[in-house]
């Protein structure tokens, strides 16, 4: 029963098709192509930030300076923000996944795809011995 079971954050998998492996900071393309892409801190600070906070609603370029930047000492600026969000975007586009699943909005930030994103867990007891990368999960419990 899934919930007698201690269960580990994994990560998310994006479009149905791509693993982000949060321990890691690893994109795993799960279609058979093997592709993966390893993403630097600040990207992955920006991927996950917007997966926690844009779902529902948008997210500032002020927000994501101050959180993925100023919060960990570094200098922000619109023009690092838009030029990480493009790297982003572009290892994404390599791995199959839409370019609208980043979406800007005129003026006031970026939203990402609704329903595009599921969070994943293991339990605690399932063994990963071999198999880094190519976890079994378990969709985040309702």
């Amino acid at each position: 029963m899934l919930q007698d079971k201690k269960l580990i954050f994994i990560g998310y998998l994006i479009e149905g098709k791509v693993l982000y492996n949060y321990r890691t900071k690893k994109l795993i393309c799960l279609n058979g192509s093997g592709g993966e892409v390893l993403l630097r801190k600040t990207m992955s600070r920006v991927l996950e930030y917007l997966i926690s906070h844009a779902t529902k609603d948008f997210v500032t370029d002020l927000e994501l300076m101050h959180s993925v930047w100023d919060q960990h000492g570094l200098s922000s600026s619109t023009q690092r923000v838009w030029q990480v969000m493009s790297n982003v975007k572009s290892r994404l586009l390599i791995l199959g996944i839409d370019d609208d699943f980043i979406m800007r909005i005129s003026k006031k930030g970026y939203l990402l795809k609704k329903d595009s994103v599921e969070v994943l867990f293991r339990s605690r007891h399932d063994s990963m011995a071999g198999y880094e990368g190519q976890e079994e999960f378990i969709n985040k419990p309702e």
